[in-house]
């Protein structure tokens, strides 16, 4: 998004998406770059080369701004990580997903 520009010299690094939402909150004209489920309040998304950030949009990679979550794990918790998979990824899973502000798999 930024191509060859550099970042302003009085742009802020913060500790967490948090910090950053307190601070864009804080600061009239500012701009942050936080996950999607802290997108609250005052902070609203941006549309990007003309892009809305739209679930539909984010999901077909149209909105040049996304990014997958992984999960990690050490190979000795393989049945507690597929256990948690398994709920994440059922209906219930899905809807607490989709209420903590971020888009269901399915």
């Amino acid at each position: 998004v930024l191509k060859d520009e550099k970042l302003r010299v009085d742009a802020l690094m913060q500790a967490s998406n948090a910090a950053v939402r307190s601070s864009v909150e804080g600061s009239e004209g500012a701009i942050g770059y936080i996950g999607l489920g802290y997108i609250t309040g005052d902070v609203k998304p941006i549309k990007i080369d003309g892009v809305e950030p739209t679930e539909k949009l984010i999901l077909s990679g149209e909105y040049p701004i996304a990014r997958s979550l992984y999960l990690y794990l050490k190979s000795d918790a393989i049945k507690a990580a597929n256990d948690v998979v398994d709920f994440v990824l059922s209906n219930e899973g899905q809807k607490i997903v989709r209420e903590v502000g971020y888009i269901p798999l399915k």
